[in-house]
């Protein structure tokens, strides 16, 4: 089977792209249950990571450097640009009855997802889409907003991984 090069990566006689170098990928969990104040937008705190390809996610609840870039507070701010696809699940306790899940791009709302749900239910949302990353500053972040009674974010380590209650991932899907 022939090899060839297309932009830094190789593709077989299939047509299946094997990506090399350090393309920005990964994947953070919120490790411990959070509360959240009730119909209060609130950035989701990831302390822990599977995977970060290129260490562009944020872990930490302050700001810092990373790849030569101010990285915001639980954030990923690539180093390459191009377009990502963003995924960001929240997973509530049972004292909940509205869920929203907001990832932010560069502090302003950008991909939403909203759920209604009836009382003493276990609600998990999801926000998913692509966005485009200038790969000199531009970062998201997740942030949620509950109703209810003493709302709170389940978290802890996955049992197998990529299968933890309260995530958020991105992958670079094409350099710009």
């Amino acid at each position: 089977m022939a090899i060839s090069t297309i932009n830094g990566a190789s593709t077989g006689g299939s047509g299946t792209i094997l990506v090399s170098g350090s393309q920005p990928l990964f994947y953070a969990y919120a490790n411990t249950p959070q509360n959240i104040t009730t119909n209060t937008l609130t950035r989701v705190t990831f302390g822990s990571k599977l995977y970060d390809t290129a260490t562009c996610f944020n872990n930490t609840g302050s700001t810092v450097t990373l790849n030569g870039l101010s990285v915001p507070a639980y954030a990923f701010c690539p180093n390459v640009a191009g377009y990502y696809q963003i995924n960001f699940a929240v997973n509530s306790n049972s004292n909940v009855t509205k869920v929203a899940a907001v990832i932010r791009l560069n502090g302003n709302d950008g991909l939403y997802g909203n759920d209604v749900a009836g009382a003493s239910q276990i609600n998990t949302l999801q926000s998913n889409g692509i966005l485009y990353l200038n790969g000199t500053g531009d970062y998201v972040q997740a942030y949620t907003a509950f109703t209810g009674s003493s709302p709170a974010i389940y978290g802890g380590t996955p049992a197998v991984p990529a299968a933890s209650y309260t995530y958020f991932s991105a992958a670079l899907i094409r350099t710009a």
